[in-house]
């Protein structure tokens, strides 16, 4: 019996410095791809040639630089565990898409960056649960169209960048719940009709919250002509969270936004 007993508790002492040295290795595995800091809470895979994403990546980062590299897709489970979480730079790859689910569990995501890649369609629900992100940038891809919901949760965020994109118009919802926004980047967009509903998100927010949110970019109106969004005047009586706009215009544009 007593060896019975020493025989286990060997048998439990090596397969827990297995498990060990496993994580040691895979952590210095990626370090030795990547620039690791002492504790790993910092990993800069920039400007490596890298075709995907090293894995497996150590739980406890928190600085994950992954741009400048020639990534066109991003494996499922990616980060997966990944919780610590706080900055995510994805920019200047070539990634076309993004599974829905790619970010969930990434709850203290503070910063995530996507600008200069070749994205045209953000999947409704991808950015759930990042209630902690403060920066989204997006600008420099292909995206034409921005579902009513996709940035629904994120009540913190404070930066949203989709310039030089192909957007021709702003949903009606697209606002819901973005309270701290201050900074909305929405230039060449060259497609993009004038509408209603952004203007109309400012003067709410400076309404009920005292703040003004910087929108920069121009929208074409009914006569071809381009204007900066916010001088879009044709809509009056508008209420933002109204289910049925009605527009009244001087000119007799209708306001389908």
């Amino acid at each position: 019996m007593f060896h019975h007993v020493v025989s286990y508790r060997r048998s439990l002492v090596l397969i827990l410095c297995t498990i060990l040295f496993l994580e040691t290795q895979a952590d210095s595995d990626i370090c030795k791809i990547c620039t690791c800091n002492s504790l790993t809470t910092r990993i800069n895979c920039a400007r490596r040639n890298l075709l995907s994403i090293p894995q497996p990546i150590p739980t406890n980062v928190e600085y994950l630089y992954l741009f400048g590299n020639n990534i066109s897709t991003i494996k499922e489970g990616v980060f997966t565990g990944l919780s610590n979480l706080k900055t995510v730079s994805l920019d200047s790859n070539k990634i076309s898409r993004i599974e829905k689910e790619m970010f969930q569990g990434l709850h203290n995501l503070e910063k995530l960056d996507l600008r200069w890649n070749n994205i045209s369609t953000i999947k409704e629900g991808l950015f759930t649960g990042l209630s902690n992100l403060k920066t989204l940038g997006l600008r420099n891809n292909k995206i034409s169209r921005i579902e009513k919901e996709m940035f629904q949760g994120l009540h913190n965020l404070e930066k949203l960048s989709l310039s030089f994109n192909k957007i021709s118009r702003i949903e009606k919802e697209m606002f819901q719940g973005l309270h701290n926004l201050e900074i909305f980047y929405l230039e060449n967009n060259n497609l993009m009709k004038c509408g209603c509903h952004l203007p109309a998100f400012v003067k709410y927010i400076k309404k009920v919250y005292n703040r003004t949110v910087a929108v920069s970019g121009t929208c074409q109106e009914g006569s071809g002509k381009r204007i900066p969004i916010l001088d879009y005047s044709q809509c009056q009586n508008y209420s933002l969270f109204q289910r049925n706009l009605q527009c009244q215009t001087c000119s007799g544009i209708k306001c389908n936004e």
